[in-house]
């Protein structure tokens, strides 16, 4: 099992999980069959256990740490984010969309490693090729986005135990995860289809003019989130 360097002394501490139990605890009912789906969805490199870091939902106090994560990111990585977003306000970047709800992971000491957000989908080229794969309406999808993580902590699983609690909290909430790519992510794209999820078009964005390829998730959750009685469209 690979270990991250020990914590330092004096800092506040997260309570630690292996991937399995942060994301799904044992619980019952509906929650109980969501937790086993996601826990069928993990890739081979998603089983190690990562014992040195949770989840947690977003704080305001977050933002300044956030922030230092995205300039590393951007010191590692000169496309992403985007060009528009590198000159402004980083915080508020990451913030902006997320009105369904905002999680970060914390290493045992306390210091932040990641953020990813989950935002309500509204009509474009998107979510019109979101809403033709699933034969649904916009109302019930739900955009897992903001997703990064700092580049000293990658290959940890960070990524797959952020977007796990996010896409936990989608279903729970009876919509459907879907997310989008820069088509040039090819790394990133070819990480989601190996988790099973589907490549569905491409669109240009009205609000920043780039490429973005559409994604879904397995049908297996698709048809957990809508359940039984939800309508679909057409």
């Amino acid at each position: 099992m690979t270990r991250s360097r020990p914590p330092q002394s004096g800092q506040s501490e997260l309570e630690l999980h292996t991937i399995a139990r942060s994301v799904i605890p044992r619980e019952s009912g509906s929650q109980r069959v969501i937790a086993a789906m996601l826990r069928s969805n993990m890739t081979s490199n998603e089983e190690r256990p990562v014992v040195e870091f949770g989840v947690r939902k977003w704080q305001p106090s977050d933002d300044s740490s956030l922030v230092e994560i995205m300039q590393r990111q951007m010191q590692a990585d000169p496309g992403w984010p985007p060009g528009y977003a590198r000159g402004g306000d980083l915080a508020k970047w990451l913030g902006e969309p997320t009105t369904l709800g905002r999680w970060v992971a914390a290493h045992v000491s306390g210091a932040l490693v990641g953020h990813v957000g989950s935002a309500s989908v509204h009509d474009g080229p998107i979510a019109d090729l979101w809403c033709a794969a699933l034969c649904c309406d916009v109302a019930m999808l739900a955009e897992i986005c903001r997703l990064v993580v700092d580049p000293r902590w990658r290959r940890y699983g960070i990524a797959d135990l952020m977007t796990r609690a996010a896409i936990r909290a989608t279903l729970e909430s009876g919509l459907v995860p879907v997310a989008n790519a820069l088509d040039d992510r090819n790394a990133s794209l070819r990480q989601m289809v190996a988790a099973g999820w589907r490549n569905v078009g491409r669109a240009t964005s009205p609000k920043t003019g780039l490429t973005l390829v559409a994604l879904v998730p397995p049908q297996k959750l698709v048809d957990l989130a809508m359940g039984p009685g939800r309508a679909k469209r057409g």
